[in-house]
């Protein structure tokens, strides 16, 4: 949406930063003018590879497709997919009442053969997943229709052969990655598409830790958000939802992979750019990634002034919290939750330091909340 590319148009057309990448509003993308817009180079940016004519999706054609389950066996090729959204003939549509005829989405059930060729050639996948790049990309689309914006990023898929990079931002909905979520990789605050299988066992989002750690540690600008007397709620909730995820699993992967120095390097630049001070609840969970890792580092007096701060919070806050859900329980309830699972994780981490007294201090007030809250 605007609050995602506003900034990128800016550092593009003001600063003249990469203006050969080429931003996409999704939200925009569902309208005619600009998916038309969207076929058009700009600055030093080529078009998006849509090659839809425009009398296909002018205003009142191809709105909106909806879904309708022909029982289609197995995954389908995207390109007979595309074939079928566009087609102007009467036998690829469905009658709807009062006998109009529409384009529909006969199956969910996607797929799209990798020119593994082109990923190598492109450098689409790092050297190290490099044996992990599929023949064949299958996934389940994730919505029960097709607007312009849908139908353009399919578009885009079919005919872009890995030739240019492309990204989600990490603050895009999860609904808007049509399902491809497995095949999505985070590059710090971004998303790229890569062809390849999920390691077994994985868990979350798959992390390429070199290009996430170069951007954290060289590119990113913090301004004077550690310090800052106030942030407006977008800022304080974009730090809550996003920063500290992006951190907390670079860090963690890092450690993962044996990269000790470099997980600290991450930890400790979440420690030092970020607002010294808890806005919500659920910052005490996201944060939780990031402790863990300045205890495992030795970064002891960074993760206990974290924990510390956010035992603060809690502990000022829960009381007001239980009242409002006397009333409204749908409001306060949740972060009586997230406090509760909270210190469950704080507990754990602490039982594997030499910090007993902050152990012990975590395991009273669980034990406390438990019983005033009457959970097992």
């Amino acid at each position: 949406g605007d609050n995602d590319t506003y900034p990128l148009w800016y550092v593009q057309e003001v600063e003249n930063y990469r203006p050969d990448v080429r931003v996409v509003n999704l939200s925009l993308l569902s309208s005619d003018w600009y998916m038309r817009q969207m076929k058009q180079k700009v600055n030093q940016a080529e078009g998006l590879p849509i090659n839809i004519d425009d009398e296909k999706f002018k205003k009142g054609v191809r709105e909106v497709l909806y879904y309708q389950d022909m029982k289609v066996p197995g995954h389908v090729d995207l390109d007979l997919i595309m074939q079928i959204l566009l087609s102007d003939d009467q036998k690829n549509k469905l009658e709807l009442r009062g006998g109009k005829f529409e384009n529909f989405l006969p199956t969910k059930n996607f797929s799209l053969p990798v020119n593994k060729e082109s990923v190598l050639k492109n450098n689409v996948v790092p050297k190290a997943w490099q044996e992990s790049i599929v023949d064949t990309m299958s996934w389940t689309y994730n919505r029960n229709y097709i607007s312009r914006a849908e139908l353009s990023i399919l578009n885009v898929l079919l005919n872009n052969d890995w030739k240019r990079p492309i990204y989600f931002a990490a603050t895009v909905p999860n609904d808007n990655y049509l399902g491809l979520d497995k095949y999505l990789v985070q590059e710090g605050f971004a998303l790229r598409l890569m062809p390849i299988a999920t390691p077994a066992g994985a868990e979350g989002t798959l992390v390429d830790t070199q290009s996430a750690y170069k951007d954290i540690t060289t590119k990113y600008q913090w301004g004077n958000m550690a310090h800052a007397s106030y942030l407006d709620p977008e800022s304080y909730r974009m730090i809550t939802m996003i920063t500290n995820t992006v951190m907390g699993s670079t860090a963690t992967q890092l450690m993962m992979e044996g990269h000790k120095d470099e997980a600290r390097k991450v930890a400790v630049e979440t420690f030092e750019k970020m607002p010294k001070r808890v806005y919500l609840m659920r910052d005490i969970l996201g944060y939780i990634p990031i402790v863990n890792v300045l205890y495992e580092t030795g970064e002891t007096k960074r993760a206990n002034e974290i924990v510390n701060r956010n035992l603060k919070f809690m502990t000022q806050n829960m009381r007001w919290y239980q009242d409002i859900a006397q009333t409204k329980p749908e409001l306060e309830y949740s972060n009586i939750g997230t406090a509760l699972r909270a210190l469950g994780a704080y507990k754990s981490i602490l039982a594997s330091t030499s910090e007993k007294q902050l152990l012990q201090q975590v395991t009273d007030l669980e034990k406390s909340y438990k019983q005033q809250y009457g959970v097992e």
